[in-house]
């Protein structure tokens, strides 16, 4: 199933679920330190893979293949980790020589399997992904309900979710997760997972523990609130900042929202419940459709993959939503180039470097995109 049937899909899901609390209303970060605007211009250029070409090639540049490339992770060594959504395999991209690898799993092999990464390994549809602070890479397996990790030495196994057994009891549903399609790690390795068609935010502790930050499990809404009393609907790509907040993409409510994670307070940050657009503006007056995932600056500056849009946003700490590439159409594009003259065809994963610069999963061109200011 290509990336775009399964947001159309998720969509209808999300939205067939009894919505739960009213709507949420936007608000600037409190108390963000006045981030001033960086007037230059964002350079698009390709970095690997064949334009509408897909497979699972390894090799350098343009002559590596991808099949709907997703989440990304950078792991602070000149690596980009991209999930390989429709080849079931987690590939690594050396950035300073754009040699793309093979790093787990096996390619159009879907499965569950744990071992060996490359010999053993399989996967159903990894979709996002995360590297902790000891090098191991958190990928959100998602149409196995799963989240997976491969260690420092390449063994796959098992961090969250309940595996199918024919003589298992039914498990506590409160532990199955439904599609899980965003992941981030912090450097105290707590892992904060988007349960996406449970419409929650989790959070696994390293000692086991596992609780709901927000969200009201199975049901649908935009409330913002604190902990259960917030509500989300389909919420996919997540981000940290350096003060203690977890920012959301809100995929079918097409907002952005932002967790306190002190207080489990949620805002909405930009965006306006339940309306699709394009606009850029502050607050419920800026708009998105269907944004899939986010990273955020060293300022605390957001971008956005506004996926159904075809651009790259950002959004500014006072809520302030500007168009940093692409052209907003129905059906996307492709072009390297400056700013709004460049395309993209759903850009679906997102990542961002110490040094600002942003990378992108462009999926339905089948490219890994890279943005940089000059």
């Amino acid at each position: 199933m290509d990336i775009q049937r399964r947001e159309y899909l998720i969509g209808l899901l999300g939205v067939a679920v009894t919505a739960c609390g009213g709507g949420g209303s936007s608000g600037a970060v409190g108390n963000a330190e006045p981030v001033k605007p960086d007037n230059r211009v964002w350079v698009v250029s390709t970095l690997a893979g064949g334009l509408n070409m897909t497979g699972s090639i390894d090799g350098t540049g343009t002559a590596a293949l991808f099949h709907l490339p997703a989440g990304l992770a950078l792991d602070g060594r000149g690596h980009l980790f991209v999930a390989d959504y429709a080849n079931q395999q987690i590939r690594r991209l050396e950035l300073s020589t754009a040699a793309v690898l093979t790093w787990a799993g096996q390619h159009h092999t879907v499965g569950g399997d744990n071992g060996d990464r490359l010999s053993e390994a399989t996967f159903n549809h990894p979709y996002a992904l995360a590297v902790g602070p000891q090098n191991q890479i958190l990928v959100a397996d998602t149409d196995n309900n799963m989240i997976r990790v491969i260690s420092a030495e390449g063994v796959v196994s098992d961090l969250a979710g309940v595996r199918p057994t024919p003589t298992s009891d039914d498990p506590d549903p409160s532990s199955i997760l439904s599609s899980p399609s965003g992941i981030v790690v912090d450097q105290s390795n707590v892992v904060f997972v988007a349960d996406s068609l449970n419409h929650v935010i989790r959070r696994f502790d390293s000692d086991g523990g596992v609780s709901i930050v927000a969200g009201i499990l199975g049901c649908a809404g935009s409330a913002d609130g604190t902990g259960v009393g917030a509500s989300f609907q389909n919420p996919q790509g997540m981000a940290l900042d350096t003060s203690g907040g977890l920012y959301v993409a809100d995929t079918d409510n097409h907002l952005i929202r932002r967790i306190d994670l002190f207080t489990l307070s949620v805002s909405t940050l930009a965006g306006l419940a339940g309306q699709m657009g394009s606009a850029d503006g502050t607050g419920t007056a800026a708009q998105f459709n269907q944004p899939t995932a986010i990273a955020v600056d060293a300022v605390g500056r957001v971008y956005v993959a506004d996926s159904q849009n075809h651009l790259i946003r950002s959004i500014m700490p006072d809520g302030v939503v500007s168009t940093v590439a692409g052209i907003a159409s129905l059906d996307g594009g492709y072009a390297d180039g400056t700013g709004t003259g460049a395309e993209f065809q759903l850009p679906t994963g997102l990542a961002i470097d110490a040094s600002g610069v942003l990378y992108v999963a462009d999926a339905n061109n089948q490219l890994i995109r890279r943005l940089e200011r000059v």
